[in-house]
């Protein structure tokens, strides 16, 4: 018995069961979010995070429930964006901030993989809680957000959520988001999505110059963006500015160790 998979688009493809005498037995489409390899039984998953620890807890916990099979692990966007170019995969668990590399990460490493490989299902696994930036990636098609803070016991299940086509929100990220849009007119909803970007890597560390380079821009444009974002936001100083991003998670707490809590 052979298994094959031809793709019929982005969206779809067809799995065929056929005898070694070219007989065909079994054909079905299949939406490529919901597709489980039939010859494995596994769900193919790769996981990005810049902390080793973190993808060995992670990676031994999906496999231990015998449904998920790890075939990729990444410490930077650079080797994320190789290997999903070039290993198949059912579902990619990702971090959304990992600063390293000529690739940025954030907003802009999001985009890149949805050019790349639009049919396949993102999910963040993060301590990253800025709500108005999540609810920009939400809507630029990631389908789960993980919440670092909460046990690593529940990854599995949320996993199991998004193959099976449904959007997962960590309970106190939706909590936030249901309470955020009850004040829809905060001054963090009028900062633009490139303008939240720029804040989100000043505060992580980088300078104008690296944040250019990263996200493909002049300095001179960072620079008004960084300006105005923080006109808007009412912040005038550096020091406010660390203290909002602190508040709002663009910046996110130092990270704990690992454990069954924390992560």
């Amino acid at each position: 018995m052979h298994c094959h998979f031809v793709q019929l688009s982005q969206d779809f493809r067809v799995i065929v069961f056929s005898a070694f005498d070219g007989r065909f037995f079994f054909a079905r489409i299949h939406r490529f979010h919901e597709l489980r390899d039939p010859c494995t039984m596994h769900t193919r998953i790769i996981i990005a995070d810049d902390h080793p620890v973190v993808r060995l807890g992670v990676r031994s916990l999906v496999e231990m429930q015998g449904r998920f099979k790890v075939v990729g692990e990444c410490d930077n966007p650079d080797s994320l964006i190789r290997t999903i170019e070039h290993t198949p995969a059912d579902l990619l668990l990702t971090d959304f901030a990992m600063p390293s590399g000529p690739i940025a990460d954030g907003q802009a490493m999001l985009s890149m993989i949805r050019r790349r490989s639009p049919a396949l299902p993102v999910v963040l696994l993060t301590t990253f809680t800025n709500i108005p930036s999540l609810r920009i990636a939400l809507n630029a098609g990631v389908r789960g957000i993980i919440d670092k803070s909460e046990p690593m016991e529940r990854i599995p299940d949320a996993l199991s959520v998004v193959l099976g086509g449904s959007i997962h929100l960590s309970p106190r990220l939706r909590d936030a988001m249901q309470a955020e849009g009850e004040h829809t007119g905060t001054a963090a909803v009028r900062v633009s999505p490139k303008e939240l970007e720029v804040l989100r890597l000043y505060v992580s560390g980088a300078s104008v110059s690296q944040i250019a380079t990263r996200l493909g821009r002049t300095v001179s444009t960072i620079s008004r963006q960084r300006i105005m974002a923080m006109d808007k936001l009412g912040v005038r100083t550096e020091a406010d500015l660390f203290t909002y991003a602190y508040e709002q998670g663009l910046a996110p707490a130092p990270r704990q160790s690992f454990g069954t809590a924390a992560y």
